[in-house]
């Protein structure tokens, strides 16, 4: 019994630091089910008690439609997609082009770079559109939109993330100095990412990533490692991290020289 036996399965995946050879003791593995249709609980847990894990979670909902379970063999996190939304998630990234305030290649970036275990033989039509868009070209107009959308934010508008992190350090407000350093960085990445066309890897091994990167901004790693573990400095530690983001910016054609 296999997920490719269910009569909405579509296609298998697998994806994560498991797949693309960076996991470590702690890592589990991504397990993407592509559906036409709903797979029933019950049929799930069939598929699940065989295995006999001594810790599983079937269906909590948290994050999406989804399974997980931990044996000796490691941990599996299992996504339910349904293919027609996967593909509109897609189209709205690669044909029209909508930003989000950080991660907005990240869905792209599983689906681009996953591997196939099984397909039922259902929808041929559906998994081939979505192969299409997800080996498509990065499209000019998405890195200068994705840019534009979370530069703004970062600074020049009232209530920007940067000024929005002066004032919580204003306040001597720890928690609120943490929210608003993540969304900086988030939004941060995204820019950065987007300038190099490659699809966001996620949230983990980020500066690990940057490292492989053709371009960046002057001295981002010492900074943002500095933005993380210092965050009684986190103002000016900021400020620099985005003079140096805008800067970088003006030099690829994004912004407007100042001079």
């Amino acid at each position: 019994m296999d997920y490719v036996d269910h009569e909405a399965v579509v296609a298998v995946y697998v994806a994560g630091s498991s797949v693309t050879g960076e996991a470590d003791p702690h890592s589990d593995l991504d397990i993407y089910v592509l559906t036409d249709g709903q797979i029933d609980l019950s049929w799930r847990e069939q598929l699940i008690g065989p295995r006999l894990p001594p810790r599983y979670s079937l269906a909590p909902g948290h994050f999406g439609d989804g399974d997980a379970w931990e044996t000796d063999a490691g941990k599996f996190d299992v996504m339910f997609w349904e293919v027609s939304d996967t593909i509109e998630n897609l189209r709205s990234i690669l044909d029209h082009h909508v930003p989000r305030l950080g991660y907005t290649t990240a869905f792209w970036h599983t689906v681009r770079t996953w591997q196939e275990r099984g397909r039922s033989g259902r929808s041929p039509e559906k998994l081939a559109e979505l192969e299409e868009l997800a080996g498509r070209d990065y499209p000019d107009a998405l890195a200068r939109a994705i840019v534009d959308h979370n530069a703004v934010l970062l600074r020049g508008v009232m209530f920007s993330l940067e000024e929005q992190l002066s004032a919580a350090q204003v306040r001597q407000d720890p928690v609120s100095i943490q929210h608003r350093t993540t969304a900086i960085l988030a939004s941060w990445f995204d820019i950065v990412f987007a300038v190099n066309r490659r699809t966001h890897p996620g949230e983990k091994r980020l500066l690990n990533h940057l490292k492989k990167l053709p371009s960046q901004p002057r001295d981002a790693d010492p900074m943002i490692r500095e933005l993380v573990a210092k965050p009684d400095r986190a103002t000016e530690t900021c400020r620099q991290l985005l003079d140096q983001l805008f800067d970088w910016l003006r030099a690829e054609g994004y912004l407007p020289s100042t001079g």
